[in-house]
Parts: C-alpha cells; structure tokens; sequence
C-alpha cells in the first residue's frame, strides 16, 4: 500500500470516528445526531469500496462465502386426479 493511500484510509477513519461520536452523543433537540449517522455509513462505503472494490454488503458476503446466492425454485405442477361422474 502507498503512503498516500496509508494517509487516506486514517483521514477517513478518523472522519468515521468523529461521526461515531456525534451520531451517539449529538443533539437530539434538532436531529443533529441523524446528519452524523448518515456521514458515517457514506464514509464506511468510502473505505469498503476503496479497500475491496465494492461497498454492498451483500456482494461482499458472496464473494467471501458468507451468504449463498438464492436459487430459484421451480413450481411443480400439480396433476389433476379425474373425479368420477356419478351420472347414471
């Protein structure tokens, strides 16, 4: 890893920190602590995508062997049984 990029991921973990912090103790009277919460997970994303090549949870559990992918199902059919006619 580069020292420029060494310097990038601690500026934003110290970023995300300060976030942290202020999405936990912030003000609540103007939902202060909402715009914090918001900036970390943007700032999260940063450093997945920069780090792994994707920020989606999901992509990451697959590709780490964390979630299956879903297959889909096929419906069977249901046979339908005859009913015998009771005409006479």
């Amino acid at each position: 890893m580069k020292k420029e990029d060494a310097k990038w991921i601690w500026k934003k973990l110290e970023e995300w920190t300060r976030c942290e912090i202020m999405a936990r103790f912030g003000r609540f009277d103007n939902f202060e602590y909402a715009d914090y919460a918001m900036k970390k997970i943007e700032i999260e994303d940063e450093i997945r995508q920069f780090l792994f090549g994707s920020s989606e949870l999901v992509t990451l559990g697959e590709r780490w062997g964390m979630i299956k992918k879903e297959e889909k199902r096929k419906k069977k059919s249901k046979k339908i049984k005859k009913r015998k006619s009771s005409r006479v």
